[in-house]
């Protein structure tokens, strides 16, 4: 007797048919519908019943998960496939054929139909066209091969770099962290900000293999000057403090000698633009008659870095004037003179200005 039966609830009719069966039980559903009717296909592998599956899916990927209950179906005498279609998984298109005979799929507008049999053997015949257009899963066994690498080793931070992989032999293949489940080859741009494991797990039938990588960050090369001042009084070079941490402006008097010390530990070439070419460890004096800019470009081998220096002069009258208000005083800065009020009030009035 050939029966359809047409349901909005296909999976929990699907659920109630498997224990009737008693031949053959041919699926074509979706991953998450394979979990649901799991148990009822699990119990009924044991009545020697003949097992077709298609799972439709948009890709390849298979989780965890469903790579361990593939493994119990198969191991049962299920015969699974993977088909990938995006309009079928999209349109739920899914139904089942229990003995050759009694079919259940979504619900349909031609309802009445005139023989039940013509149809049930055209959707038997169309059962198997998806076969023939599907991949059967044999889980693998045996050694598992990974190629996992990637573009670069040591970067600097924030910089992106390329990992890539080949997998043979694995059902499975997951890269943590982040990352997550990925196909058998492939590869991902990241951008790293700190040193960086990269671990690939891959797993078949048998076997679970991990391989790691290693990103190192190093340190962003920096462009630290030592600048000084000539203090007449002391007859000796005292040290200069900028306005503020990220803001390299120095006040200076009108006339004062100001010196220029640094020492590179890296390769590279330094330039400043109106200087020239200067030494990566040298040092530099000039005398302050106006506002002078420094722009200082260090060229490294995988790019260059720059710092502004920039000197503004004050007359000495300037800082005399200036008010002396106990409470700024004590809220400034340490200027290159820390026993020094005037040079105390020199920064104050810098930082006034910016």
């Amino acid at each position: 007797m050939f029966k359809t039966y047409s349901t909005c609830n296909i999976i929990n009719e699907i659920q109630a048919r498997i224990p009737k069966a008693l031949f053959s039980i041919q699926l074509f559903i979706d991953e998450n519908h394979l979990f649901f009717l799991s148990e009822k296909l699990i119990t009924s592998l044991n009545k020697n019943i003949e097992f077709e599956i298609v799972i439709v899916a948009p890709n390849q990927k298979k989780s965890l998960k469903l790579i361990n209950l593939l493994k119990r179906l198969i191991d049962g005498g299920a015969e699974i496939y993977w088909n990938i279609d995006e309009n079928s998984f999209e349109n739920e298109s899914y139904f089942a054929i229990f003995d050759k005979s009694y079919l259940i799929e979504g619900e349909k507008d031609d309802l009445n139909r005139i023989d039940e049999a013509n149809y049930i053997e055209g959707k038997n015949t169309f059962f198997k066209s998806i076969i023939l257009d599907s991949k059967k899963i044999n889980l693998q066994t045996g050694d598992i091969k990974i190629d996992f690498k990637s573009d670069h080793y040591i970067v600097r931070k924030k910089e992106t770099v390329n990992i890539s992989w080949k997998v043979n032999n694995a059902h499975h293949v997951s890269i943590h962290p982040d990352i997550g489940q990925v196909n058998l080859e492939g590869s991902r741009n990241v951008v790293l900000y700190n040193d960086q494991t990269y671990r690939l797990v891959a797993k078949n039938k048998e076997l679970v293999v991990e391989k790691n990588i290693f990103i190192k960050i190093k340190e962003s090369p920096d462009m630290e000057f030592d600048v000084s001042v000539f203090d007449k009084t002391l007859k000796d070079f005292i040290t200069l403090t900028p306005s503020g941490e990220k803001s390299f402006h120095y006040g200076v008097y009108l006339g004062q000698l100001v010196r220029l010390k640094w020492d590179f530990g890296f390769s590279g070439k330094l330039i400043e633009k109106s200087i020239g070419k200067l030494p990566l460890i040298g040092s530099y004096e000039f005398e302050v008659n106006e506002i002078t800019h420094f722009t200082f470009i260090l060229n490294l081998i995988d790019g260059s870095i720059s710092k502004n220096l920039i000197f503004h002069t004050f007359k000495e009258e300037e800082i005399s004037n200036f008010p002396k208000k106990r409470e700024n005083l004590e809220s400034t800065p340490k200027a290159y003179n820390p026993s020094s009020n005037r040079f105390k009030v020199l920064i104050r009035k810098l930082k006034d200005i910016f």
